[in-house]
């Protein structure tokens, strides 16, 4: 068993990083791969549009001093004032109650993102990179003798949408998400186990 990815990867991540390390995996001939998709903040990550790995630019002088920039910059006190600031604009918590009066506590953008429907998540921004990086998964392991198998994890907004949302009266009542659905159905198109 490998594990190649990491809390707060997104797919895009996670595809370069299976084409840089797959090839030092020593792996069978019935190997699969077990791609962890966590439906809420998918979206919402970036994207770089470039698939094709030898084009990336963090190798040689000039990929390495924007690397050497870019971790600079995250890492100053300046860059983690400013972090910490957007991050606290984007937070504001909501609290509701589960039957046993205990209070769960969610962030208010990821109710919002848990509400879209197939349409907004079809017309996001970073819906075709989505795509793109899962045909690009999908050849990859294609390429290396791997059977891929794609879970979607519903997030805590999902899971728990009966207890913020008063239109469902119970934890069976709560649909599957519109981006779950919309991933679900495009990956079966790609014949990916989902």
């Amino acid at each position: 068993v490998y594990n190649l990815g990491m809390g707060g990867s997104y797919p895009w991540q996670e595809y370069v990083t299976l084409a840089i390390e797959g090839s030092r995996l020593h792996t069978s001939a019935d190997a699969a791969v077990i791609w962890m998709i966590f439906a809420v903040n998918v979206l919402d990550d970036p994207y770089i549009p470039e698939w094709d790995i030898d084009k990336l630019n963090w190798s040689g002088l000039i990929g390495f001093l924007r690397a050497y920039y870019l971790n600079f910059r995250l890492k100053s006190r300046v860059g983690a004032l400013l972090t910490r600031w957007v991050a606290e604009s984007d937070k504001r918590v909501v609290i509701s109650h589960l039957p046993d009066d205990q209070s769960i506590l969610y962030f208010q953008h990821q109710l919002e993102r848990a509400q879209r429907s197939v349409e907004q998540v079809r017309q996001h921004s970073n819906y075709e990179p989505l795509l793109t990086t899962v045909r690009a998964v999908k050849q990859l392991t294609a390429d290396n003798g791997l059977r891929l198998y794609m879970v979607i994890a519903p997030s805590k907004e999902e899971i728990y949408r009966w207890a913020w949302d008063s239109s469902y009266d119970s934890a069976n009542a709560a649909a599957i998400s519109a981006f779950s659905e919309a991933l679900a159905q495009e990956a079966r198109q790609e014949n990916i186990c989902v």
